[in-house]
């Protein structure tokens, strides 16, 4: 777990860093304690499986590290409400969930997660050792029927790309994409009273190339907060 805080100083809010600051150590130790929960021999098989690639070669190699990547979702589990044992227990869908770390951490806390993300061999495998519901969904603008099916109390998604700003062809969302993705998304799959969190969101970085003022100006109009990348929804009018 070394280097869990230094790292987590990329964020970008004052309030992210207060958080941070004040909930340290808790999150230090439930990474530790999710770290103990990992079956590390079946980990070491998938790490020994892609052991001769390189980042170059295969950019998910980075996920083959838990413990680097538990301490990141032990803090999202914290900032976003979701590690209070022996609370209300709650139906979670992660969107773009690579290989599940924060579905896993989330179901150590008693919810019940499905994650879902395009396919990759590798991510699977990972997903299969860490024992989440991860399903194969390609996330576009013209909002193809998911592998999931009910409605939600949270739904996430983290640094995002689905937007159409990754690639070597980019194509990014419009306002009107955005409206039709969060619309179906949130009529059929949210529950009363539920959230939506996203960040990552090109469209609503001042400083990104993809900066579009037409998406930031109808997600407010529709009721979502947004700032910093990021889109939180409680309501969508």
């Amino acid at each position: 777990m070394q280097g869990w805080f230094i790292r987590y100083f990329r964020t970008k809010t004052l309030y992210d860093y207060w958080f941070l600051l004040t909930r340290s150590f808790r999150i230090h130790r439930d990474g530790k304690r999710l770290l103990a929960e990992i079956d590390h021999d079946a980990m070491k098989h998938v790490q020994d499986r892609y052991a001769s690639k390189t980042r170059a070669e295969n950019p998910w190699l980075r996920f083959l590290k838990p413990e680097e990547n538990l301490s990141r979702e032990a803090f999202r589990a914290h900032r976003y409400g979701m590690c209070e044992r022996g609370g209300r227990n709650l139906r979670h869908l992660d969107l773009g969930t690579g290989p599940g770390y924060f579905c896993f951490v989330c179901s150590s806390y008693g919810h019940e997660t499905i994650g879902v993300d395009i396919e990759v061999p590798l991510l699977a495998r990972v997903a299969e050792v860490l024992g989440v519901d991860r399903r194969i969904w390609t996330i576009d603008r013209e909002c193809t029927p998911p592998p999931f099916s009910g409605k939600f109390d949270v739904i996430t998604a983290f640094q995002i790309g689905f937007d159409g700003t990754i690639g070597k062809q980019p194509d990014p969302w419009r306002a009107e994409d955005w409206e039709r993705f969060l619309t179906f998304l949130l009529s059929n799959h949210l529950a009363d009273g539920g959230r939506v969190v996203i960040t990552g969101v090109r469209s609503c970085l001042s400083s990104s190339k993809f900066f579009d003022p037409k998406v930031v100006d109808l997600l407010r109009s529709r009721g979502a907060r947004v700032g910093q990348g990021k889109i939180e929804i409680s309501e969508w009018r």
